[in-house]
């Protein structure tokens, strides 16, 4: 009796010692998932953020495009909404035609999106931060018909939807979809978010010299080397 006390007591011990290995084992499994997870997580949160706003855009650029084939002029494009909270872009006389509205059943049939608050870099007071904002005043190198050398003329300028300022992280997870060095985002001219911002589109097509963004591509997010930099997403949505 003594020997099989002793073997089950000697089982007992060597079990616990083995839950005890395996509960220890786990703890230290868990803790390297909290600290080595949390990059991982941002990441994926800000591949989320970034795909929402690119699904978005290009949700808006392919009812544009439909709307074109349905022979909506591409003057006649009209952006106004009751959402918007202002009438900026109710100035197109082409707003009276339900059938031109991007954002009417009738029309472009999108449903008005307000954007989300921690997409932004709330340290950054931007007029319009925050928004959408739909321009016809610059055009992008390499995309539709280019205008003079460093010049955009009328027939070439580009519809843009842009918004800001993203957060870093936001700006670099959209520029990792679309395959650049999410890392180092190239610089648009410090004028250009203010160009763009105070000459909504309103059916005409207005190009200066110098309103030309570079050779970056049909969508990208970019840093306007304000005074402070921010980042700004664009996208091209009526290449002309």
């Amino acid at each position: 009796m003594k020997t099989q006390s002793h073997t089950e007591s000697g089982s007992i011990l060597f079990w616990l010692f083995i839950a005890v290995a395996l509960f220890a084992a786990l703890g230290f499994a868990v803790a390297n998932i909290n600290r080595g997870g949390g990059n991982s997580s941002l990441g994926e949160l800000s591949k989320m953020k970034a795909t929402d706003i690119m699904q978005y855009t290009s949700a808006i650029q392919r009812s544009i495009r439909i709307m074109r084939i349905e022979n909506v002029d591409e003057t006649a494009l009209c952006f106004h909404t009751v959402q918007w909270g202002h009438t900026n872009y109710e100035f197109n006389p082409q707003c009276t035609e339900d059938r031109n509205r991007v954002f009417h059943p009738a029309g472009g049939a999108i449903g008005f999106q307000e954007n989300v608050s921690d997409w932004y870099d709330s340290g950054i007071s931007l007029a319009e931060g925050g928004e959408w904002i739909f321009s016809a005043r610059y055009e992008v190198a390499n995309v539709g018909t280019d205008g003079g050398t460093a010049n955009s003329e009328d027939g070439s300028v580009d519809l843009l939807i842009i918004t800001a300022p993203l957060i870093d992280t936001v700006c670099e997870g959209i520029n990792k979809l679309l395959g650049y060095n999410p890392a180092t985002p190239p610089a648009v001219p410090a004028t250009t978010y203010n160009d763009l911002r105070t000459n909504k589109f309103t059916g005409t097509y207005v190009g200066e010299n110098g309103s030309r963004i570079g050779d970056l591509g049909r969508e990208r997010c970019v840093t306007v080397p304000d005074s402070p930099a921010f980042n700004m997403y664009y996208k091209v949505i009526l290449a002309r």
